[in-house]
């Protein structure tokens, strides 16, 4: 997620990315002055609670003056739901601008052309020489679904677009390959294997 700070120092920077990107509809100065309410309730909240410690401190020294706290101690309360409402209007900014924030995508660098497509991407170097067949190539795709290795219509259904389900041989070699890669960093890199619990609390997600 892009660091807020970025959007309060450098709002215009994040303005022309998102032009950049063409499909992103985002109200940067709405977020701007949500976040500015944001801060400002925060800091009002603060003020109010050292009031209310204050308060509570002289209720505390009047109780042992023997005198009467009655208006010491409804001040308190006042002092105490508008905190309450204060804190209520905190959560809901907070929630709009974490979400909208999170659907800000990241910085386009500025050696990025700009195009409505990837036909506007730039080759930047090649590596080596395509091999050359005498017959038609076929995408790798192409050639797992017809040898039943790559299931994507299931795929879809489970997770959404642009996911693979391996079968068969296919999540045979898969598994050979995760397996590869454990034995080869565990015996020779110095790494550790673990298996973590798939499941995670509230506090770690």
């Amino acid at each position: 997620m892009l660091d807020i700070k970025v959007l309060r120092t450098n709002p215009e920077i994040v303005e022309e990315s998102l032009k950049k990107r063409h499909h992103y509809k985002i109200d940067v100065p709405n977020l701007i002055d949500s976040d500015k309410s944001y801060r400002e309730l925060q800091v009002k909240a603060d003020e109010l609670r050292k009031k209310r410690n204050d308060y509570s401190q002289n209720i505390a020294k009047l109780k042992k003056d023997g005198q009467d706290t009655t208006v010491a101690q409804t001040e308190v309360k006042q002092i105490g739901d508008e905190i309450k409402n204060i804190e209520d209007q905190v959560k809901v900014l907070q929630d709009n601008i974490s979400e909208t924030m999170l659907s800000i995508p990241n910085l386009v660098h500025e050696s990025v052309p700009v195009g409505t497509d990837e036909a506007a991407n730039l080759e930047i170097r090649k590596w080596g020489e395509p091999r050359k067949f005498d017959f038609e190539p076929k995408a790798h795709d192409e050639i797992g679904k017809e040898l039943g290795l790559m299931d994507f219509e299931r795929a879809a259904k489970l997770a959404g677009a642009r996911f693979v389900m391996m079968r068969g041989q296919g999540a045979r070699l898969e598994r050979a390959l995760v397996n590869f890669m454990l034995d080869l960093h565990t015996n020779q890199h110095g790494y550790e294997e673990i298996q973590p619990p798939f499941i995670s609390n509230r506090e770690t997600l």
